[in-house]
This record gives structure tokens, C-alpha cells and sequence, in this order.
């Protein structure tokens, strides 16, 4: 039996940040694919098969407690551009997990929604996951 996965750290540039459950997500960075036919002839095709490079980038999402500590520091990675190094890591079951994410950089600017419950919602691009 596995267990899911749902009880990981997150470092940013090495510090790790507490965020709001059941927000992280993110993708590996493998890009797109496509696949094209080609005629071979005699009414055959051969596909040909090609990587959109322009794809190649990770996606990290979670959310952050809107407290005046966690805007200073969003307010610092924004301004750090692609210089920020994110880190997931856990372990669940003996196994364990560990994406880096270099070069991540906040494309959007991060609404701070000021609520009992308020959140900010952090969307990074970074390289291909190591």
C-alpha cells in the first residue's frame, strides 16, 4: 500500500517556508512532444516524433499565510528574478522525494489577499527539475 503524498517541506533559497496545506503542485519540466506523420509511400506512414524545447520549464504553485513576514519575503524573491533556488523534499513510507528547481523566478505579481484567511498565491517557472 502507498501513501499519498502530502506532508512536504518547501526551501526557498534554502529557508524553509511554511505554506497552506493541500496547495503544492508542480511539474517535472519534460516539456511537450509532438509527433508528425510522414509518408512513406504505398499508403504508409512513419511517425516522426520531436521535443518543443521552447516547453522545457518547470512549474511550482503553492500558497503562503498572508502574514507581513511571508509579503517581505515574496516581495524578495520578486525582486531576486530568476536567481531563487527551490526545493520539495519529504519522505513517505521509507521512500523519499526531492525536487530542485533553479533559476525559479515569479513571472506574475503575487496578490496579497489581506482575510482572516488570506492567502498568497505563488506561481514560479524555473528550470527542469534536478
Amino acid at each position: 500500500m502507498s501513501t499519498q503524498l502530502n506532508n512536504l517541506a518547501i526551501f526557498v533559497n534554502g529557508q524553509q517556508v511554511a505554506y497552506e496545506a493541500d496547495s503544492l503542485e508542480w511539474t517535472s519540466g519534460f516539456g511537450e512532444y509532438m509527433i508528425r506523420n510522414a509518408v512513406v509511400g504505398g499508403s504508409v506512414t512513419e511517425q516522426v516524433f520531436s521535443e518543443d524545447l521552447k516547453t522545457k520549464f518547470s512549474d511550482v504553485k503553492f500558497g503562503l499565510p498572508t502574514t507581513i513576514a511571508n509579503v517581505n519575503l515574496v516581495r524578495g524573491w520578486k525582486v531576486a528574478k530568476n536567481t531563487n533556488v527551490v526545493e520539495i523534499v519529504g519522505s513517505v513510507d521509507g521512500e523519499t522525494i526531492s525536487q530542485i528547481f533553479t533559476q525559479a523566478a515569479l513571472l506574475s505579481d503575487p496578490a496579497n489577499k489581506a482575510a482572516t484567511e488570506g492567502t498568497i498565491d505563488l506561481e514560479w517557472k524555473s528550470n527542469p527539475a534536478q
